[in-house]
């Protein structure tokens, strides 16, 4: 699985013409990594932050002295929102809260900006990366720079140095998330690196697809699953059998270094009516609440009070998905084994210290909304 690249244009979609630096085109002279997370004041915001910064440095982090000297000019750019119904003295808090964390020894040298721009519920992250990318986009074409799209969704467990491969593709992602022959196959969007020429292709596309998105789950339809607006489309590992949020494929991909832990796929209720015999059990669990459901999983929020429970019916239930507020979440047995047995994360936090304190701060966040 580990370093099986399979390059395609747009998944059989036509595709946009684009000089690819394996089409002759210069190799990028600079890199650009651009965060987006959304930030709330309170141990929500500071775990979010503490999540930001263990990425970080892992992806600033090298590998021995030849790819210290070789390694091209590294900048990151973090771009906030804000909650809507934020009061002035709450954004100030943020602010403020931001400010003495970007100043904290462990941060130094890796931050070049930080940008704070309006929330937009619907297109979200994307928003978040166009502000950055018209701001940058005259430095891009100059140093032909390759620009890493990613949120704060997930936790490093490794530096991702096969990302800023040109020999990557002009759009380069973890790890397919079904066979070549699904029209639904692409690469998530979670993190991702573009060439300088895709980078455009992408700016494109969101002016003249933006106005046609509606809610979460048409934007998941259009930016992420649908590639057609790319050249060429990599991924590190290939198809693991499933889809790589589910445990059939992370059981795979995680002991062959797969370097990404989703903060929404790493834990179970502990529940017992998850275990107990399906032909026998109530339909829904007692703890089950459909505002919980809706509240907690953003992609449903479109979805009636009926299609909610028939959704966790269907297949939240098996999708780890949370839906209660008096059982609590813990890290998935199996997972813990597997990251214990990896070993303490080089150049950043205990993965496992991260991920126990995230669960703490969930349940403490849904027992008091």
């Amino acid at each position: 699985l580990l370093g099986t690249m399979f390059i395609i244009v747009n998944n059989g979609q036509q595709a946009i013409t684009c000089n690819r630096n394996n089409s002759g085109a210069l190799p990028s002279q600079s890199k650009y990594i651009l965060m987006a997370s959304h930030i709330r004041q309170g141990s929500d915001g500071e775990l979010r932050l503490r999540i930001i910064a263990h990425n970080l440095r892992l992806l600033f982090s090298e590998k021995g002295d030849n790819d210290a000297k070789n390694s091209k000019p590294l900048k990151s750019i973090i771009i906030f929102s804000l909650d809507d119904s934020s009061s002035k003295e709450s954004a100030h808090a943020v602010h403020a809260m931001v400010e003495q964390w970007r100043q904290s020894p462990a941060l130094q040298g890796l931050i070049s900006d930080i940008l704070f721009v309006k929330n937009d519920a619907v297109l979200v992250d994307a928003s978040k990366w166009m502000a950055a990318l018209y701001k940058l986009l005259p430095n891009i074409h100059q140093t032909n720079a390759r620009v890493m799209l990613l949120n704060d969704s997930f936790l490093l467990t490794r530096n991702v140095p096969e990302l800023w491969e040109d020999s990557c593709g002009g759009v380069c992602g973890l790890v397919w998330t079904a066979t070549a022959d699904d029209p639904t196959r692409h690469i998530q969007s979670y993190i991702r690196s573009l060439s300088s020429c895709e980078v455009d292709s992408y700016i494109r596309f969101y002016e003249e697809s933006k106005g046609s998105v509606r809610n979460v789950n048409e934007l998941i339809q259009l930016f992420e699953i649908n590639l057609g607006w790319a050249g060429s489309v990599s991924a590190i590992y290939d198809y693991a059998g499933a889809h790589p949020d589910n445990d059939e494929a992370q059981k795979v991909l995680i002991p062959h270094r797969y370097p990404a832990i989703k903060l929404k796929k790493f834990f179970t209720t502990d529940d017992p009516w998850l275990s107990e015999d399906e032909t026998s059990r109530s339909r829904l669990p007692p703890s089950f609440s459909v505002d919980i459901y809706k509240r907690m999983n953003h992609d449903l929020n479109h979805l009636s009070h009926d299609d909610l429970e028939n959704h966790f019916t269907m297949s939240g239930k098996n999708e780890g998905r949370i839906y209660s507020s008096s059982r609590p979440l813990v890290i998935k047995d199996w997972m813990k084994e597997e990251l214990m047995t990896l070993g303490e994360v080089v150049g950043g936090e205990s993965t496992i210290r991260i991920l126990e304190d995230y669960l703490a701060a969930l349940d403490a966040g849904i027992a008091a909304n």
